[in-house]
């Protein structure tokens, strides 16, 4: 969004003679550009984990998915999935293992918007963590994990973590 020029430029690599080489370059006027209001989805991670979690266990996790964008979600196209993971990292899913994929339910509006709709879901969901790892790690969420809202430019927030210490499974 904001202000814009257009320009062509003719022979710019100067491979043509020419008497006045001045006029190779044009201007438009200047114009307003306009995003369309698209929906944002962002997701929190809302469980806590102040003491570790036994490897081999069960893991909890609770997250809300809301729509802070300026526009609803499609409600022929919300159809969108969520995807939980073990990360060594708060913010990557290189390396990290996928727990489980929950598929959300229906549109979000967004805020103030008249369809009334809800602007937010939570999920709950319990993973068993692998028994063969140790340390800290993350919960890592991540909505929208296919890209099936268009959320242009807010893409790059659809991911949230918590940190969770994991003790070795006795033998």
């Amino acid at each position: 969004t904001g202000q814009f020029q257009l320009f062509v430029e003719t022979d710019f690599r100067d491979q043509i003679q020419e008497v006045n080489e001045s006029d190779n370059l044009r201007f438009s006027d200047p114009f307003q550009l306009n995003l369309r209001a698209r929906p944002d989805l962002q997701v929190s991670v809302e469980s806590e984990y102040p003491t570790s979690i036994t490897a081999g266990t069960i893991l909890d996790v609770r997250f809300t998915v809301r729509n802070a964008g300026t526009a609803d979600t499609p409600s022929g196209g919300s159809r969108w999935s969520d995807r939980v993971w073990l990360s060594t990292s708060s913010s990557s899913t290189s390396g990290a293992i996928l727990l489980g994929e929950l598929q959300n339910g229906s549109a979000l509006a967004f805020p103030g918007s008249e369809s009334g709709g809800p602007t937010e879901y939570s999920s709950e969901a319990s993973f068993l963590i692998p028994p063969a790892i140790s340390g800290n790690w993350f919960v890592l969420v991540e909505t929208d994990v296919r890209n099936r809202v268009d959320e242009f430019p807010n893409d790059n927030n659809n991911r949230s973590a918590a940190a969770v210490a994991i003790d070795a499974n006795p033998v």
